[in-house]
């Protein structure tokens, strides 16, 4: 593929396009882009062309509709696939191709692709893009999809947080990451990291729960050679360790009120003196703290103090819980599932449909970590291509419907977007007047997959 970055929208159109018709096109051959622009700009898409695939900007953000024009042959189709599914997980690529489909799909291993054979009309192109009762499946969510690194929501209340991030990595300011235990803090330290001018330096973890403290002292600050029993060489801290770079104090209220006072103390010189020494050491870091633990309550009652507390919540980001994030639970489901079954070498396309009602409707009390190890014990056990619910404990089953904070599903965005698609169904029935076929054409989906949900809904 030939190297070229992504056109803005202002060189693709001058007209005011439909963000729901943003459209990336995987081509090797600029006269694809000549030829597909002017017929999707009349139907008020937005075209942005990638001729290659390590192009060092970020993929744009935006996109609703992927193609992939299959000029480069069969043999990178599986790594333009895995791309897409990296930067674009809920979308489902349309592959333009001069070879036929059970070529492609044995290529693949994927049986749900969408091929369109050359050559092809503009009607059929239109119509597999933008069918006027499209599925829920072929249209992501309103909220924007946001992946930046190990970050992936489609929630409005991440996105929130996201852009607080961006909006605060530039700068040196200490930040408090709050939220319960499973969240993502360390993932949106990271972030932090990795946005802010310290990214090519260090970014340094210490977790203050794990250690007694003693050894939590000696990790933070170092110590010389005699400095205590058994210290037969020195070591420097982390702070000294992550000079210029960035230190996460995970579960930082649970640190000892005397190593609180030594840590506001390096916080304020920027200069640490190892455990058994006198000479300072510069120590500039840029602080991040995070903790599943109410501050103000231990402030109150003597256990985390006051000033300190001052120090390290200059900005504070408070992260949600799974539960408050449903639009995000099948989302992550199908991403960690990609990681995994890649990891073990399986072979599995997906979830079924009562796994994924199980999953949206469970609590979640472990949050996105519970998920992630649930995901991966789906994989590791499972001797299907399919997920079942026969891999769900009963302790998560027992618990999906107990729980009164999880918003009920019959409110939930998922289940609106099975009523559009219930209702997509019976429209494109209705119009072709009950022929199977043609109403999986114009839906754009296979026909297998047609009589599974005509069957999952009820319809006839």
């Amino acid at each position: 593929m030939k190297r070229a970055s992504h056109l803005s929208p202002m060189e693709v159109n001058t007209t005011m396009p439909d963000p729901a018709k943003t459209i990336l096109l995987i081509t090797r051959n600029e006269n694809d882009n000549l030829f597909l622009r002017p017929l999707l700009e009349r139907e008020g898409a937005l075209l942005l062309p990638l001729y290659t695939l390590s192009d060092p900007s970020p993929p744009p953000r935006e996109i609703r509709h992927i193609i992939i024009d299959l000029n480069f042959g069969m043999e990178k189709l599986e790594t333009v696939l895995q791309w897409c599914h990296k930067h674009y997980p809920l979308l489902s690529p349309l592959i333009l191709s001069p070879f036929p489909q059970e070529a492609l799909k044995t290529v693949s291993r994927r049986s749900s692709l969408k091929i369109i054979k050359k050559p092809f009309s503009a009607e059929e192109l239109l119509t597999t893009l933008f069918p006027h009762d499209s599925l829920s499946s072929l249209n992501p969510p309103s909220s924007p999809l946001i992946r930046d690194g190990e970050f992936l929501s489609a929630s409005p209340k991440m996105e929130a947080v996201y852009e607080l991030v961006r909006q605060v990595a530039p700068t040196d300011a200490s930040v408090l990451l709050r939220g319960e235990t499973g969240t993502g803090k360390e993932i949106i330290a990271g972030l932090i990291h990795r946005l802010s001018r310290r990214k090519n330096e260090k970014m340094v973890t210490i977790n203050c729960a794990a250690l007694p403290e003693t050894l939590l002292e000696s990790e933070l600050f170092g110590y010389e050679k005699g400095a205590f029993s058994g210290a037969a060489t020195s070591k420097e801290g982390k702070f000294e360790y992550a000079h210029n770079g960035t230190l996460l104090l995970d579960e930082i209220g649970d640190m000892a009120l005397s190593l609180q006072a030594k840590v506001l103390r390096v916080l304020q010189e920027k200069a640490v003196e190892r455990l058994g020494g006198h000479q300072k050491r510069q120590a500039d870091v840029r602080v991040i703290s995070a903790t599943n633990q109410p501050l103000e309550e231990l402030m109150s009652r003597g256990l985390f103090r006051d000033d300190l507390y001052y120090r390290l919540n200059v900005i504070s980001v408070t992260l949600p819980p799974l539960r408050q994030r449903p639009e995000d639970i099948l989302l992550l489901s199908e991403h960690f599932l990609h990681i995994f079954k890649q990891k073990y070498a399986k072979e599995v396309e997906g979830f079924s449909h009562k796994v994924k009602d199980i999953l949206t409707e469970y609590f979640w009390p472990g949050n996105v970590r519970e998920l992630k190890n649930l995901i991966e014990s789906f994989v590791i056990l499972t001797k299907k291509h399919l997920i079942t619910d026969d891999l769900i404990p009963e302790s998560i089953k027992n618990k999906t419907q107990s729980h009164s904070p999880r918003v009920k599903r019959a409110d939930s965005p998922l289940r609106a977007l099975e009523e559009h698609e219930k209702e997509a169904i019976r429209k494109a029935l209705k119009t072709t007047r009950g022929n199977k076929k043609e109403a999986a054409r114009i839906l754009g989906i296979a026909r297998s997959t047609l009589y599974n949900k005509i069957k999952r809904y009820g319809l006839s």
